[in-house]
C-alpha cells in the first residue's frame, strides 16, 4: 500500500462501511467524454453528507493516484448497493465502465430525469441550477481550475484542484436527490405510474447502447458536400449582391425590396428574424417567382446544411468514422428526445433539393450490412383519432390498402396534400390566423375551413376542447403513462394541451416499444439500432439475416397493445434507408 497517498486505506475502508449503512450513495465522475475512446479520471463517492474524490487515472500527476485495488472495493460496494443515484445517469454509467464498475443493470437513480419528470420546465436541469433552485450548495469554483482547463483541458487538472471539486459534486447530488424524491413521489404514487421510472431506466440502457454503437459515416461524401456547399454559397452571395447570412442584409430585402410582410416583431417592435419567424418567411420566399427569392431560399438551405450537418458530421467523427451523438432525455417539454453533437434528429426523411438531398447518403454501413428505416405511420394522427373516439378515421386506419388523407379530402373537398398540412396545422395547435397564413386565405375562410373539419371529426375538437379544459384546472395534462406536461403560463400555452398529449403520447410508445426490441434480444451484433428520430429508428443488419430480424422488429414495434389498447391500430412502414425501396413481408 502507497503510504504517501492523500486518503489513506483506512480513511476509505470508513467511507464505504458508511455507504452500505445508507440508504442511498450519490455518484459523479471526472473524465473526457463517455464514448468508447474516452477516459475516466476518478469518482466522487457521498452518503450521510460525507463526500470523497478517489483518484485512479489521471496523468498529470499520476503520483497522486491511489492504488488500483482500492477500486475494487469500491466497484463491489456500488455493484452492490441498493440505490446508487447520479445527476446525469447515462453519462456516469458509461464513465464509470472506464473504471470496471458496471451499473448498467442495477438500479440506478437519476437526480437530472427526475427532476425533469416532476417539472420539465424547469429553467436548467444542470446539477449547479438545479441545487441552487433546491436550496442547496452551488458547484465549486475554483480561479486556478477554471485557467487550467481554459488553457490545456480537463486532463491538466491535477488531483488536489479536482478534488474538493469532485467530491462537492457527489455532495449535492445526494442532497439533491433528497429534496428531488419526496416531490416525485407525490407526483408519481405507485398506484397510478407504478413503472414509470423503471421504463425510464430501461430507455437511458437503450440510449447507451446506441450512442456506444455509433453510427458509421461516408467522410468523403460528408467533405465532398461541404466543399461544395461553401462554393454554392460563394456564388450565391457574389450574385445576389449583398450577404444573405446577415440578419440585418436579409431583413433589408426581405422587407423593402421583396415587399414580405412584418411576420414577427421584437419587444421594441422591430421586426424580428428569430428561428420562427425566419421559417415563415422561408415559406412566403417558396411561394414568389421572384429569382433572387430562389436564390435567397437555396443559400439558407445550403447554409444550414453545411453548418448544421456536414461540418458537425466531420468535425465530431470519432476514430473509427463513427458519430456517437449525445440523446438528451431531458431536452424538450414534451419527453420527447432532443439530440446533439451533433443533432442527427433534423435529418430530412426524402429531399430532392440540391443541399439536402445526399445527406441521407452520408450515413452509411460497413460492408457485408444493409440499412432500414421503421418509421410509425401517422403516429400521432392515430393517436388523436383514438382519444377522440372518431370511428371513421379509426376504421381507416385499420386497413392497410385505405389512405386517410385521400379519404379526408374526398370528404373535405380539397387536395392530399392541403389535407396533411392542415390537419397537422391543427393537431399542432394552430387557428384560424395560422391557417390564414400557410393556406393564404382570409381569417374568415380559415375559420370556415376550421368549422367544416370539426364538422365532420367532432371527436377531435371535443377531446382537444377537453385537454385544454384539463390544463387550465390542473396547470398540466397527464399522458397515458401518468407523465405530465406542465404549462407556465396558460394564458399562451393551453391551447397546445392536446398536441402535448398526444405528442408526447406518441413518444412514450416509442419509447417502451424501443425498449421492448433490446429486451426480446432485437439489439444485438447481428442487428443494431444505430439512429433514433422521434417516431422512427434506423436498423443496421447483417446482410442475409433481413428476413430474420425485420418481420419481428415491425411485430414488436406495432404490438402497442401489450402496454395499452388504444382501440387503434399502428403500422409501422419499412423501407431501405436512403432508397424509395419497401421490405416486403413474406406472405
Amino acid at each position: 500500500m502507497k503510504s504517501d497517498t492523500y486518503v489513506s486505506e483506512a480513511d476509505l475502508q470508513e467511507h464505504l462501511e458508511l455507504i452500505d449503512k445508507a440508504p442511498s450513495v450519490a455518484v459523479d465522475t471526472e473524465g473526457t467524454l463517455t464514448h468508447p475512446y474516452s477516459q475516466t479520471w476518478g469518482l466522487s463517492l457521498s452518503a450521510f453528507g460525507k463526500a470523497e474524490y478517489y483518484a485512479f487515472n489521471h496523468q498529470i500527476d499520476p503520483h497522486n493516484n491511489l492504488p488500483k485495488e482500492w477500486l475494487g472495493k469500491i466497484k463491489m460496494c456500488l455493484e452492490n448497493h441498493p440505490r446508487v443515484v447520479m445527476h446525469h445517469a447515462k453519462h456516469d454509467i458509461k464513465a464509470l465502465r472506464n473504471l470496471d464498475i458496471d451499473l448498467y443493470d442495477r438500479s440506478f437513480n437519476c437526480t437530472m430525469m427526475k427532476a425533469h419528470m416532476v417539472d420539465e420546465n424547469y429553467a436548467s436541469k444542470a446539477l449547479d441550477w438545479m441545487s441552487r433552485h433546491f436550496g442547496g450548495e452551488p458547484k465549486r469554483n475554483d480561479e486556478v481550475m477554471d485557467k487550467v482547463k481554459k488553457a490545456f483541458g480537463w486532463g491538466y487538472i491535477p488531483v488536489e484542484i479536482i478534488r474538493p471539486y469532485g467530491a462537492n459534486d457527489a455532495l449535492i447530488t445526494e442532497e439533491l436527490d433528497n429534496k428531488l424524491e419526496p416531490k416525485f413521489e407525490v407526483q408519481f404514487p405507485e398506484r397510478k405510474a407504478p413503472d414509470l421510472w423503471e421504463h425510464e431506466r430501461a430507455f437511458t440502457k437503450f440510449l447507451i447502447d446506441i450512442e456506444d454503437n455509433g453510427i458509421l459515416i461516408d467522410q468523403d461524401l460528408a467533405q465532398r458536400e461541404y466543399e461544395r456547399g461553401t462554393k454554392k454559397m460563394a456564388e450565391l452571395r457574389s450574385s445576389l449582391g449583398f450577404n444573405p447570412g446577415s440578419t440585418k442584409d436579409l431583413g433589408r430585402v426581405l422587407i423593402e425590396e421583396l415587399g414580405l410582410p412584418v411576420v414577427k416583431r421584437t419587444k421594441t417592435n422591430a421586426p424580428s428574424f428569430d428561428k420562427y419567424a425566419m421559417e415563415e418567411y422561408d415559406r412566403l420566399l417558396s411561394q414568389t417567382n421572384d429569382s433572387r427569392a430562389r436564390r435567397i431560399l437555396e443559400y439558407r438551405g445550403w447554409q444550414k446544411t453545411t453548418s448544421s450537418n456536414y461540418r458537425p458530421y466531420l468535425e465530431l467523427l470519432g476514430p473509427d468514422g463513427r458519430l456517437r451523438p449525445n440523446y438528451k432525455q431531458h431536452g424538450t417539454h414534451t419527453g420527447r428526445l432532443s439530440c446533439e453533437l451533433p443533432n442527427l434528429q433534423q435529418i430530412p426523411k426524402q429531399s430532392a433539393k440540391d443541399w439536402n438531398g445526399n445527406l441521407k447518403a452520408a450515413f452509411i454501413v460497413d460492408v457485408g450490412r444493409t440499412a432500414w428505416e421503421f418509421d410509425y405511420s401517422q403516429l400521432e394522427f392515430r393517436l388523436g383519432a383514438a382519444y377522440g373516439r372518431v370511428q371513421q378515421l379509426i376504421d381507416i386506419f385499420a386497413d392497410a390498402g385505405r389512405d386517410v388523407f385521400s379519404e379526408i379530402a374526398k370528404t373535405l373537398g380539397m387536395g392530399r396534400q392541403q389535407v396533411k398540412t392542415l390537419v397537422y396545422t391543427i393537431q399542432f395547435g394552430g387557428g384560424a390566423n395560422r391557417i390564414h397564413q400557410v393556406f393564404e386565405v382570409s381569417i374568415a375562410e380559415a375559420q370556415k375551413i376550421i368549422k367544416n373539419f370539426y364538422k365532420q371529426y367532432a371527436g377531435l375538437q371535443k377531446i382537444a376542447a377537453m385537454a385544454q379544459a384539463k390544463a387550465w384546472q390542473n396547470g398540466y395534462v397527464t399522458y397515458w403513462t401518468g407523465r405530465r406536461r406542465h404549462f407556465v403560463n396558460l394564458q399562451k400555452e393551453a391551447h397546445k394541451a392536446f398536441n402535448s398529449v398526444i405528442q408526447g403520447g406518441a413518444f412514450e410508445i416509442t419509447k417502451r416499444q424501443m425498449v421492448r426490441l433490446r429486451e426480446e434480444g432485437l439489439h444485438n451484433d447481428e442487428c443494431k439500432i444505430d439512429l433514433q428520430v422521434h417516431d422512427s429508428i434506423r436498423v443496421d443488419v447483417e446482410e442475409g439475416k433481413e428476413h430474420i430480424y425485420i418481420p419481428e422488429i415491425k411485430r414488436v414495434l406495432e404490438d402497442v397493445k401489450k402496454h395499452k389498447d388504444f382501440g387503434v391500430d399502428f403500422r409501422i412502414d419499412i423501407h431501405k434507408w436512403n432508397t424509395d425501396e419497401k421490405y416486403e413481408l413474406a406472405a
